[in-house]
């Protein structure tokens, strides 16, 4: 799993993941000797979720009798 947001311990080795910044904050705080490494992977979005009737418009094709 790709994570945008690495722990790395004193050693500089990995420790955990997290996909957001204040989640790794978190997790570090009161840890002396971890620090954060952003590693530039964002995550995918998501697709607008379309209303039924559009969705049916778009997907429904003619009746043919």
């Amino acid at each position: 799993m790709q994570y945008s947001y690495i722990i790395l311990d004193d050693f500089g080795g990995p420790l955990r993941g997290f996909n957001s910044k204040r989640e790794a904050l978190w997790f570090i705080e009161g840890k002396p000797g971890l620090t954060i490494q952003a590693t530039g992977y964002k995550l995918p979005k998501k697709p607008p979720k379309l209303d039924p009737y559009e969705l049916a418009k778009a997907t429904c094709e003619p009746c043919l009798f």
